[in-house]
């Protein structure tokens, strides 16, 4: 086939993928960001390495064995998994494990450490936690009555569920939470009126016209306050802390705001004077705007969720059963897969026939 024909064909295929692959109906880019994260993206798992020597014990075997099984949990299983080192066996553990064991400080056997997942730059997992291992401990690992609201409310169809880690300073939380939650009432309430001509002050340059219109389900915000001395929150408390390098530091006297979205996303954190209402309608714009193909399960910080615990409620849906199931935000991405492979099927049928009459033409010429 001649270079003049083999352009015609590029050039088809181009034109018919533009005509029925065109952006706004196909592909994630027109899925919200926090329905295409609950839909799609697994959250990271963190890493729980319990040290001991020999046998353990009947209690803290029965605390292992419970956090393996939530785990592997088939239906809804927590994002982490359980490591068990032996140290009468230390010759036959990798030198990395015996470094992180030395690092302990006055470690009493069994002795679980909790990790954060390996992030996307292959760097060596951070500890979040370490102690005693028993059953008080192993559950307050993966569960906490915060974590339990996270998931609650997001089960029961919440767009972002914002944490106000509090300093510590009355004065200074409480103007913090007056604040977001003044500001993500005005913002949920705007969102929801659907998209206007003029552009809210509040809006991002920008946002508004790569915002999925009309919306197809309606957005809903709330803020829980996370004291940092409450015991029971003690691991989710230095999740959040350590989760990103400086933020303890930064956040030493000041209130910290993290939205969390999807099954249990964080895509960052606002700090002291950073909580301002530019900043709180900035990420619920960016996370109720559409997804981006650059953003991926790498984009922010995974938390540590017990989709199973709920004790807040009667017994409902679950984090993964919600990300399972194709209902009004579900079939978008069900009819979106659809749609895909419908225009693949069509283009490609376009693009051999094209091939074909080609191939006849040049028979005929010859």
């Amino acid at each position: 086939m001649r270079g003049c024909d083999m352009r015609k064909l590029l050039l088809w295929f181009v034109v018919v993928a533009a005509i029925v692959c065109r952006p706004g109906g196909v592909w994630a880019c027109d899925i919200p960001l926090y329905r295409f994260a609950l839909d799609m993206w697994e959250p990271a798992k963190y890493e729980i390495v319990i040290f001991h020597r020999g046998p353990l014990s009947a209690e803290a075997a029965g605390a292992a064995e419970w956090l393996k099984k939530r785990a592997r949990d088939g239906a809804a299983p927590a994002n982490c998994y359980v490591r068990l080192v032996d140290l009468a066996e230390e010759a036959d553990e990798d030198e990395s494990v015996m470094k992180l064991w030395r690092a302990q400080v006055d470690p009493v056997l069994p002795w679980a450490v909790l990790r954060y997942p390996e992030d996307s730059a292959g760097d060596k997992p951070r500890i979040v936690w370490a102690g005693p291992l028993a059953m008080p401990s192993a559950e307050a690992i993966v569960r906490s009555p915060v974590r339990a609201k996270i998931v609650r409310r997001i089960d029961s169809g919440q767009t972002i569920v914002w944490i106000l880690l509090e300093s510590g300073d009355a004065a200074k939380d409480q103007a913090a939470a007056k604040l977001l939650e003044a500001q993500l009432a005005k913002l949920q309430a705007q969102m929801n009126e659907g998209i206007s001509d003029t552009q809210p002050a509040s809006a991002p340059a920008g946002q508004l016209e790569a915002w999925p219109e009309p919306f197809s389900e309606p957005v809903e915000f709330s803020l829980l306050r996370l004291g940092r001395s409450d015991p029971r929150e003690t691991v989710l408390v230095n999740m959040l802390l350590d989760g990103w390098p400086g933020l303890r530091a930064q956040a030493a006297t000041e209130p910290a705001a993290f939205p969390v979205f999807g099954r249990g996303k964080l895509p960052g954190a606002l700090v002291g004077p950073g909580i301002s209402a530019e900043s709180i309608a900035e990420a619920c714009w960016l996370i109720t705007g559409p997804c981006s193909c650059g953003m991926g399960t790498g984009f922010g910080l995974d938390l540590l969720l017990d989709p199973q615990w709920q004790p807040f409620e009667a017994e409902g849906a679950t984090l993964a059963g919600a990300a399972g199931a194709v209902g009004a935000g579900g079939g978008h991405l069900l009819r979106n897969v659809v749609v895909a492979a419908g225009c693949i099927f069509v283009a490609g049928a376009l693009l051999a026939a094209v091939i074909l009459r080609e191939g006849r033409r040049g028979k005929m010429r010859s």
